[in-house]
């Protein structure tokens, strides 16, 4: 389900898109624009062919929403190593999303092998960590200068969390002084690969 929500200082409205079966739907592009569009189908598809969503951070009155993903299993199914880890960042100041991973010419092997303990993944303050580290690349995702909100939370239902269904919503300013438009979209990561 597509949901699009448009509010501002007076009042609001919310409209809500159930896809039509392929082939006779309305293109995302119409509905959000072109390079909406795209950042949707982008983020979405990051977090569809991960292996888990290990955490999600939002720090209260920091400009940051951190992710924390597993993108694959690799050759030793259960152990996280650092290879595996993906962090996105949201930075509602800079209005830019940032994916954070390991990068293969600058580490050393023994520190791309070492597992993780999941608890470690899912404080808080990793993330940071993550983003600091000398070895860790950083790329900006497409998501358009006016991206202003970045949330992921677990769909309603049996299954979610982790490995199971989660709602990813987008929020972007709309170029009036008091309106946003927000995209919702279902994502399943895949623990199977994608």
């Amino acid at each position: 389900m597509l949901t699009l929500a448009c509010g501002g200082i007076l009042g609001g409205a919310a409209i809500a898109f159930r896809p039509r079966p392929i082939g006779a739907s309305v293109p995302m592009d119409t509905l959000v624009g072109a390079e909406r569009a795209v950042a949707v189908e982008s983020l979405a598809g990051v977090f569809r062919r991960s292996a888990a969503i290990l955490a999600v951070h939002r720090h209260g009155a920091s400009p940051f929403t951190d992710v924390v993903i597993q993108a694959f299993d690799g050759p030793r199914p259960g152990a996280i190593e650092p290879s595996e880890i993906l962090v996105l960042t949201h930075s509602r100041t800079l209005r830019a999303v940032m994916a954070f991973s390991l990068d293969p010419a600058g580490s050393g092997a023994d520190t791309a092998t070492q597992p993780i303990p999941l608890a470690r993944l899912q404080d808080p303050a990793f993330a940071r960590s993550w983003r600091d580290r000398p070895d860790v690349r950083r790329d900006v995702l497409p998501a358009g200068t006016d991206l202003v909100d970045l949330t992921l939370d677990p769909a309603e239902g049996p299954g979610n969390g982790a490995s199971g269904s989660w709602t990813l919503g987008l929020t972007w300013a709309d170029g009036s002084a008091d309106g946003t438009i927000t995209v919702e979209v279902r994502v399943d990561p895949a623990p199977d690969g994608p």
